[in-house]
């Protein structure tokens, strides 16, 4: 710690980088707990550079988005309700290092008791999940959550057995029959 004028400033390591920062108080002690906080944030994975400014959970939403457009995902209208009508409601307003897996945990049941399918909420996650991960690339967060992927119940039904296609194509006219043929056994559905 160094006094410049009156006021205090701290330096830390970050990533084998040397930071400094003001600790705006002419009070050595105030300075003094500012830079335990600082250390214990990089201890943790939870240090965000101020120069940086604090993400929100707005900012990795905002990222989201854009990095769908830049990439010209076809699910970008689905991002964007999912996005709006479920995690800005119930994430609005947090600071992005300070979602924790409580809070996707917390999320997930509300989503649950809504009767939210659990692909449904493995998209919206998912999507929380992209943002988190777009921030530690920009180097702007050093650290994500663990979010977690429900099981999906998706098994595909309706497949027709041999002798339900054999008696199938026992009915149809003769000119039906080569494009249901080509269909079973081309695997079509």
């Amino acid at each position: 710690m160094v006094v410049w004028g009156r006021i205090w400033w701290i330096t830390y390591n970050v990533a084998s980088k040397q930071r400094r920062e003001s600790a705006k108080t002419t009070d050595k002690s105030e300075a003094s707990r500012l830079l335990r906080q600082r250390l214990g944030e990089i201890a943790e994975g939870r240090y965000v550079e101020t120069g940086k400014g604090r993400l929100s959970f707005e900012d990795l939403a905002n990222m989201v988005v854009a990095d769908y457009e830049v990439k010209g995902l076809a699910t970008l209208r689905e991002l964007r309700i999912r996005v709006d009508k479920h995690l800005r409601p119930f994430f609005a307003g947090k600071r992005a290092q300070d979602i924790s897996l409580t809070d996707v945990k917390e999320f997930i049941a509300k989503r649950q008791a809504q009767g939210a399918a659990n692909g449904s909420i493995n998209r919206e996650v998912s999507a929380l999940k992209r943002g988190f991960n777009l921030a530690i690339q920009a180097e702007l967060l050093y650290r994500k959550p663990y979010i977690p992927r429900l099981p999906e119940k998706n098994v595909r039904q309706g497949f027709v057995e041999r002798w339900e296609y054999e008696a199938l194509l026992a009915k149809l006219p003769e000119y039906r029959r080569p494009p249901v043929m080509f269909a079973y056994w081309t695997g079509w559905r």
